[in-house]
C-alpha cells in the first residue's frame, strides 16, 4: 500500500529516502528541474555515487485504501513523472532521527551544459550537426 504521493526512484540504488518537498521548474524553450528535498535514517549517503545517475521522480495520488475509498477501484495511476539524472546533491542537516539531503533532477541532456568545445562543421545540416554531437555524448537516435 502506497503512503505517500512523491517518490524519488533510483535505476541502480535504492537508498530509503522520504520525499519532504519538491520545486519543479518547467518553462517554455528550457529544461526543467526538480529541486527534492528528502530524508533519510542514514546519514552518510554516498553523494557522489548520485551525480549522473538516472532517477525518476513520481507524483502519485496514495491509495484508495489510505483515503477510504471503495475497495477493488483501480489502483491510483502516476499523475506526472520526470526522468532524468541527479546533478546535484547536498548534505542539509542532521538531527538525531534523520539526515535531510537536498537532490536536483534534470533530463540528461542538462549534463552537456558542462561541456565547452569548438569544432568546425562543413557539408553538414544543422539536423546533421545536432545527431552528431549527441551520438558523440552519448545519446542515442531514441532520445532525440
Amino acid at each position: 500500500m502506497q503512503t505517500q504521493s512523491y517518490r524519488l526512484s533510483f535505476s541502480r540504488f535504492s537508498p530509503s529516502l522520504s520525499v519532504v518537498s519538491f520545486t519543479a521548474t518547467e518553462a517554455l524553450n528550457t529544461a526543467y528541474r526538480l529541486d527534492i528535498e528528502l530524508t533519510s535514517v542514514d546519514s552518510d549517503l554516498p553523494l557522489s555515487s548520485y551525480i549522473n545517475q538516472a532517477a525518476k521522480f513520481t507524483v502519485t495520488p496514495v491509495s484508495s485504501d489510505v483515503l477510504g475509498l471503495i475497495e477493488g477501484m483501480i489502483a491510483p495511476q502516476a499523475l506526472k513523472e520526470w526522468s532524468g539524472i541527479i546533478t546535484s546533491c547536498e548534505k542539509l542537516s542532521v538531527s538525531a532521527d534523520e539526515t535531510r539531503y537536498r537532490m536536483v533532477l534534470e533530463p540528461r541532456i542538462a549534463a552537456l551544459k558542462h561541456h565547452r568545445t569548438s569544432r568546425l562543421f562543413q557539408n553538414q545540416n544543422i539536423p546533421d550537426i545536432i545527431s552528431s554531437l549527441l551520438k558523440h555524448h552519448g545519446f542515442a537516435g531514441v532520445d532525440f
